[in-house]
Formats: C-alpha cells, structure tokens, sequence
C-alpha cells in the first residue's frame, strides 16, 4: 500500500496500467513515502547523507534515448541534462507534502498521461535549481506503473519511486545516493582532467596519488608545482639559491588553490639525521629562476645553515 499526496486518500491496492493505454490520470503523485512513517527509498547525497530540503525534483522526458545515452548527459553536467530534455509537468522539491522531511518527496504532477510516455525519468538535483546542482540522481519511469484502483481516486495515479530504475547514481541499504554531475571547475579534480581523456583513460590516472607518467612524482605533486602528469620529463622542481652566506630553498607555487598546504624542510647532512621543517616565511623571488606557469608562483624560504653544506626539500598536503 502507498499513500497518495493527500492523507486522507489512502490507496488500499494496485494495479499496473500501460502508460499509453488506459491510463489517463490528470494529476500524478511522485512519492517515496509508504504507508508506514518514513520513506521507502531514501533520496540522498553522494555521502549519503538525506539530500536537504528544497533540492529540486521534476519528471523530464528524453524520448527515445537510451539509459546509456541519459547517464551521459547527466556526466556531463546538471544543466546539459535539463537542455537535452522536456518538463513534464511542474517541478517539485525534497521535503514537500507529507513526508516534510530531507530525502522524502510526495509532490504533486498536474499533467495528463493520456499518451505514450516511454522516456519519461525523474530527475533529483541536490539544489534548489539545476543550475546551483553538483549532483543527480535519475531514475527512469517504467512503462507500467502502480494505478490506485479505479473508482476509489480515479483523477490521481501514484509514482513510487520503488519501481523507477536506477539510470544515473547508485543504491545505497536506504534507497538512492546521487552521484557528481559535471566536470569540475576548479581545484585538483579540474586540473587532472585536463591532463588526460576522461573517455579513453583508466580511472586510476584520476587519482591524487597516481603516477601514469612513470616520472617518479604522483599527480598532487605535479598539480602543485606546476609540471605535467602525462608528460615524464615534466617534472617538479626545487631549488637552491645562495646569496652571501644565506641559502634560500626556491620552489614553485600553486597561487589559486588555498587548499594546498605547502612546507619547506631541510637538513645539513643529506645522508644522515632528521628533516627539520622550515619555520620562515615563503615569500615571492625577487628574481625568478624560470617562467612560472599561469596560476604558479616562485617563492624562497630562508635556509639555516650548519657547517659547509644544507640540504632542502618541499612537501605539499591538500587540506
């Protein structure tokens, strides 16, 4: 049994109709709620977590394409999804009619299903509008679905998202978890994208701690000091520089990605003892040994000195 928008319409059995047959419901009730309190299949995010109140949901018809063709608009981004098909009716929203809850939807559709309708999928962003969305989830409305018994509510019929298939996200133990939509604009995951083919390339080239170049230096480090991950004699440099008796440890430096937590260490015996973390400040070259990439920096760090020789090395943690 499913509850219907209203409470005080309780369907008691069901029946499949074909969509494009007898089916000819003016208003469409899209629920993930049962008749026991709380949902049947909880709508969340890619952490799992119940996506919040206000997220858009809507029904979207993409015709004849395929699930395999819809999962691909959805890779591609939130708003290519919506510009690649047609409304369905009015959009709703997580938390709306009886559920008012996160990861809960029963929201009312007024849109007659008087014809074929085999490309109809729900569509769950994890923000109020596709355009503010970083993730979806879309499910494919079956060609049948569950009807109230005719005559008891015969101008409503129930879409249960129990019966939709999975076509972009993945099932979770409590329902539906959404998955990123869209390539990333900023940061690490944008950068490593442009190094390699998302189409022809294994996932693990994607990976902060990769190195597909075999150049010794995993992706974080190139993406941080300014060098290639697909390229192997692309690679991060450091430097020493001496002025009088003062050494500086040179390195290059990320300038728009505060998530990166850089520090300078050195030592004077390269064989032997602990590296010692530098504790002044990085600060920008005067004179920069090289061109530095767009969004890279050169800065030095002042190096102790401890007999004839010091030795100097840079690490970088994303945060």
């Amino acid at each position: 049994m499913r509850t219907t928008f209203q409470t005080a319409f309780l369907s008691v059995g069901f029946l499949s109709l074909p969509i494009g047959g007898s089916l000819r419901a003016a208003d469409v009730v899209v629920s993930n709620l049962g008749v026991t309190p709380g949902p049947t299949s909880l709508l969340e995010d890619s952490d799992e977590n119940p996506l919040p109140l206000g997220s858009q949901v809507s029904i979207r018809d993409f015709g004849g394409l395929s699930a395999l063709e819809v999962a691909d608009l959805a890779q591609a981004g939130p708003l290519t999804l919506v510009t690649a098909s047609v409304a369905f009716g009015s959009p709703g929203s997580v938390g709306t009619g009886d559920g008012a809850a996160a990861g809960t939807i029963e929201y009312l559709v007024t849109k007659a299903l008087a014809v074929e309708q085999d490309g109809l999928h729900l569509v769950v962003f994890n923000a109020p509008a596709p355009e503010e969305a970083t993730e979806v989830i879309v499910l494919k409305i079956p060609g049948t679905i569950a009807a109230d018994v005719p005559g008891f509510l015969p101008s409503f019929r129930s879409l249960a998202v129990d019966d939709m298939e999975l076509v972009y996200g993945r099932t979770t133990s409590g329902g539906f978890a959404a998955e990123t939509s869209g390539r990333p604009t900023t940061g690490f995951e944008a950068w490593i994208y442009d190094q390699f083919d998302p189409e022809g390339s294994p996932d693990e080239f994607f990976l902060p701690t990769s190195d597909p170049d075999d150049d010794g230096a995993e992706n974080l480090l190139e993406y941080a000091f300014g060098s290639q991950a697909s390229v192997a004699d692309s690679v991060p440099r450091t430097m020493m520089r001496q002025e009088g008796a003062v050494f500086y440890l040179q390195y290059l430096k990320r300038l728009d990605d505060e998530d990166l937590n850089y520090k300078g260490w050195w030592r004077p015996d390269i064989s032997a003892g602990s590296w010692i973390e530098l504790t002044g400040s990085a600060d920008p070259v005067t004179s920069a040994p090289a061109a530095a990439p767009e969004n890279y920096g050169w800065v030095e760090q002042v190096v102790p000195t401890s007999g004839p020789w010091s030795f100097g090395r840079v690490s970088v943690q994303r945060n």
